[in-house]
């Protein structure tokens, strides 16, 4: 296949417990036919007999970039098990396939096309293919996120209708299997006033002659950050209605008469807390909310859009993912 065919996206793998060195492993994927496009240029479409490839390949062939010797290398990577399908189906998924990936204990493991994850191991050259969970199969637009705690490598699967399902992979067996762990239905409530924990501080204002429109540069007194996520801001929620997953459907609460219910709201996916069972949601990318997976209680999280936020970041001020920050704990090189 010649290069048009392929995208790839890059993915880190940094864990500074471990090693204050990382690597970038740059992951091909199969780039979808553009209809319009092969109207006019016949390039775009494939021999029937490379859409009949399995893929992934084996060996799989990855460009990865080390901090140790700061070059790009190409490695090896040989399949175990079965494939995830042939380049025909990779080539038919939905467009929009979400950026995330967890390195947990030596293993890379990617989210890819067709809803599938990669399991790359560093330590022996080998990569599994592992099947996403049985009620996301056929969905089209039903996206899965991963994520890890100190139990293992979590997934949460977005269905419309602002429903959720968490699982966790079990791997004792060898055969990887994602087992439930919980779901939940939350409707957006909109809490219109407060600004919650959210503050933008902006260390490099003076330095860039910045100012606010209000005038306002001055420092944030640091005990303002102190929020307890267990117990604060906790929002009442009514269960009604039960899904056959056994996850029931929350109905926010706004106990303090802040807001109305907005028919036209959304829920919608921002990440995994790093080491407790916890998930980040928004709220029609206003405000931010933090399910407990063990409790199914629901914090506010507060305005997703921070004093002067839209000043600093442009024409879309919006948060829609988040990431576990890892924080640099080595020398930075001389030469940057």
């Amino acid at each position: 296949m010649v290069v048009e065919h392929f995208l790839h996206r890059e993915y880190l793998v940094f864990d500074p417990t471990l090693s204050l060195h990382y690597e970038v492993f740059m992951i091909p994927e199969i780039r979808r036919p553009n209809v319009r496009y092969n109207m006019l240029n016949s390039n775009d479409k494939l021999d029937p007999a490379i859409e009949e490839l399995e893929w992934p390949p084996s060996p799989c062939i990855l460009h990865v970039f080390s901090s140790r010797t700061k070059v790009w290398e190409e490695r090896s990577f040989v399949q175990e098990g079965e494939a995830a399908g042939n380049v025909a189906d990779m080539r038919l998924d939905h467009p929009y396939v979400p950026d995330t990936s967890v390195y947990w204990r030596g293993v890379l493991y990617v989210y890819c096309q067709n809803k599938f994850v990669m399991r790359i191991s560093l330590s022996n050259g080998k990569y599994q293919v592992i099947k996403p969970p049985l009620d996301c199969e056929g969905m089209a637009y039903t996206n899965l996120y991963l994520g890890k705690s100190v139990k293992g490598v979590f997934c949460a699967v977005h269905h419309l209708a602002s429903r959720f399902s968490i699982y966790i992979l079990d791997e004792s067996s060898g055969k990887m299997e994602w087992v439930f762990k919980d779901s939940c239905s939350i409707q957006p409530c909109q809490i219109i006033d407060g600004p919650g924990p959210w503050t933008l501080q902006d260390i490099n204002n003076q330095e860039q002659g910045f100012e606010y429109e209000d005038g306002n540069n001055e420092a944030v007194v640091e005990d303002r950050f102190e929020w307890d996520l267990d117990n604060d801001n906790v929002i009442e929620t009514n269960s009604r209605g039960k899904y056959n997953s056994g996850g029931y459907i929350n109905f926010l609460v706004d106990t303090k008469r802040r807001g109305r219910y907005n028919s036209g709201g959304y829920i919608d996916f921002l990440g995994f807390h790093p080491y407790k069972e916890v998930i980040f949601l928004s709220d029609t990318l206003r405000r931010g909310l933090a399910y407990h997976l063990n409790s199914s209680k629901i914090q506010d999280l507060g305005n997703l859009r921070p004093t002067n936020y839209g000043t600093e970041v442009g024409i879309q001020p919006f948060i829609q993912e988040s990431f576990p920050y890892t924080p640099w704990m080595g020398w930075f090189p001389e030469d940057n």
